[in-house]
């Protein structure tokens, strides 16, 4: 079953055409048409059928002119290099027009073992994938450039997750996220900070923090808002009716705390509703029950990519 991750990389790139067409110019592969069209990406043998993930259409008038087959790789699968000559063909034959396969992936080592010539013959004949990795990636470090362009940025914070500059990329692309809306941004940033590397994941966090943001997007940060702004006004009642400073600085941090993990306790059931996974009972109290915001972390962290629900809750 395809990943989350690999599901919203090709949701990305079938919505953003202009995003796809701009990472083929950047790997030296982009033809010129007048225009582009969306096409089905099912293909049928006898007794089976195979998808690839979606398909373009260069246009010269109304008469197709090339196919261009997006297919997203997180990692390495034999399959794949047997089907891919027969996505081509069933394009060359249906619109009698060149054709090739476009794999885009983050991972450089998944790049590498796709840009292999494909042997379709034993007289020489092969299939060259054009190849986006984190070689023809972009990297997205101007936080202006982020803004314009938050899929992309999006998609360079994926790609670049571990050199020097990595956290202020993935910090300046969740930022870029909220022009998008609500939905799209959160699934988007919980994705992402659940596919770099914890370290990379908590020094982001901090750098959020750090400047007055909470971790997560609007939904999150909505939720963490409220369960801070209710613990202030605790604390403020609480030092009014003690008459002391030190009650009404307890007060407000052990409110700012609470509305933390409130926040991150909502951000858990709002993810697996959003993924259609339902919740047990024993799992929702412990959920209810846990004050830790480490553990919340790594609860949420699970809830983007787990298969069911009960699997976000286990000691591991």
């Amino acid at each position: 079953m395809p990943s989350l991750l690999h599901e919203t990389l090709v949701e990305v790139l079938r919505e953003n055409q202009r995003l796809a067409l701009d990472l083929l110019d950047a790997a030296g592969a982009a033809p010129r048409f007048e225009r582009w069209r969306a096409e089905d990406p099912q293909v049928s043998v006898p007794s089976r059928e195979f998808r690839a993930d979606f398909t373009l259409l260069g246009l010269q008038g109304e008469r197709p002119a090339e196919a261009l087959v997006f297919e997203v790789q997180l990692g390495r699968d034999p399959t794949k290099r047997w089907a891919w000559p027969l996505y081509v063909a069933s394009q060359r034959a249906r619109h009698h027009c060149p054709a090739s396969v476009v794999v885009v992936t983050p991972r450089a080592a998944v790049a590498r073992w796709a840009q292999r010539p494909i042997e379709l013959d034993r007289r020489g004949s092969v299939l060259r994938p054009i190849v986006i990795g984190p070689e023809v990636i972009p990297r997205i470090d101007d936080p202006d450039l982020a803004r314009r362009f938050p899929e992309l940025a999006w998609l360079s914070s994926l790609a670049h997750a571990d050199d020097e500059r990595a956290a202020a990329r993935v910090y300046s692309a969740l930022e870029a996220l909220d022009a998008l809306d609500a939905h799209r941004a959160t699934r988007y940033a919980d994705l992402l900070l659940a596919f770099v590397s914890r370290a990379l994941a908590l020094e982001v966090e901090q750098m959020r923090s750090a400047r007055r943001y909470i971790p997560q997007t609007d939904f999150v940060r909505r939720y963490f808002d409220e369960g801070r702004e209710e613990g202030r006004e605790e604390g403020r009642e609480e030092g009014r009716e003690e008459g002391r400073e030190e009650g009404r600085e307890e007060g407000r941090e052990e409110g700012r705390e609470e509305g933390r993990e409130e926040g991150l306790r909502r951000a858990v059931l709002e993810v697996l509703s959003a993924r259609g996974l339902p919740i047990e009972p024993a799992d929702r109290a412990r959920l209810d029950a846990m004050r830790d915001p480490d553990r919340l972390q790594v609860w949420l962290r699970r809830a983007v990519s787990a298969e069911d629900a009960h699997a976000v809750f286990g000691e591991s």
